[in-house]
């Protein structure tokens, strides 16, 4: 795997995110944007499915030139040999999305354990927010959250990459 070194900054270090992103996950299409703006830059980055948030920031993180501490309301830059030579951004974002068949597996594992009746509800019914009303007891969160749970920590990218071959 061969980074990028040439080029202002905030441009390598995206060049070099798709790169390592590419390398650690074949078959997972991630989009990987980088904007500049009145004092600072940042790089964000979608992709569904595949692999999990914290894999990602994990490969990412390195390439984030500081850090924001709101208590103080003061940005504090962390420069490093790595993001030196490697490119870094201001602020670097990360979004997963969830296709609707993660979804309904997720909702069907939650309701076999909290539900009493057949499962009825849809992809579509936890991408419009309906699920946040209903509680399955009064000692855990409501269904929606209870899903985002499932989804949040299972490894999609086996999936993906099968659908891609």
């Amino acid at each position: 795997m061969n980074l990028v070194t040439t080029g202002d900054s905030l441009t390598r270090a995206a060049k070099n995110i798709r790169i390592e992103l590419k390398h650690a996950f074949p078959g997972v299409t991630f989009s990987v944007k980088s904007k500049r703006f009145s004092m600072g830059d940042d790089i964000t980055i979608h992709w569904t499915d595949g692999p999990t948030g914290k894999a990602v920031n994990h490969i990412v993180g390195k390439y984030e030139a500081g850090s924001f501490d709101g208590m103080v309301d003061l940005y504090t830059y962390a420069h490093s040999e790595f993001t030196n030579l490697y490119g870094d951004a201001k602020y670097i974002m990360t979004t997963r999305h969830y296709s609707d068949s993660a979804i309904q597996d997720a909702i069907t594992e939650i309701a076999a354990k909290w539900d009493d009746n057949p499962v009825t509800w849809t992809a579509d019914d936890f991408n419009m927010g309906r699920l946040y009303v209903r509680n399955p007891s009064r000692h855990c969160d409501d269904y929606q959250h209870l899903i985002y749970g499932v989804l949040g920590v299972r490894d999609f990218t086996q999936t993906v990459q099968a659908q891609a071959a």
